[in-house]
């Protein structure tokens, strides 16, 4: 679970950088840490999602990748895409809110991206769990 410190670590940076000032927000430091922290974050999630789906049984990883076998695999393997998508459409947002709030210095905007790049890794957790636990 070590590599897994830089997701709380993103998380409680997150949660901080709701009280930041405007100022604060307008730091170049600050906005590379923050967006750091989030893409560490995520680099750990994804080693970890490897992981977890390189000990799938056959039969799930090739119902994931879109191959049809029995009803209860594809079931299992259609919630696990839907999972991932919904994962990855909440980091695009997260990471168009922050380019839009640099872009015009919005303090508001970023505090939104920060809410959203936080939602965005739980997510990733949440499929981070379903694959660990389609293991068996």
């Amino acid at each position: 679970m070590a590599a897994l410190h830089a997701v709380t670590e993103a998380k409680t940076l997150l949660d901080e950088a709701q009280g930041w000032w405007p100022w604060t927000w307008a730091s170049i430091q600050n906005q590379r840490r923050v967006r750091s922290a989030i893409e560490d974050a995520t680099a750990a999630l994804d080693r970890e999602v490897a992981k977890a789906q390189n000990s799938w049984r056959k039969d799930l990883t090739r119902a994931y990748q879109g191959g049809n076998v029995d009803p209860s695999t594809n079931r299992a393997a259609k919630a696990l895409r839907e999972a991932e998508a919904e994962f990855n459409t909440a980091t695009a947002l997260a990471k168009k809110t922050f380019d839009e709030a640099e872009k015009e210095w919005n303090a508001a905007k970023a505090r939104d991206g920060a809410l959203e790049a936080k939602a965005a890794i739980q997510k990733h957790e949440a499929f981070l769990s379903m694959a660990r636990a389609a293991r068996g």
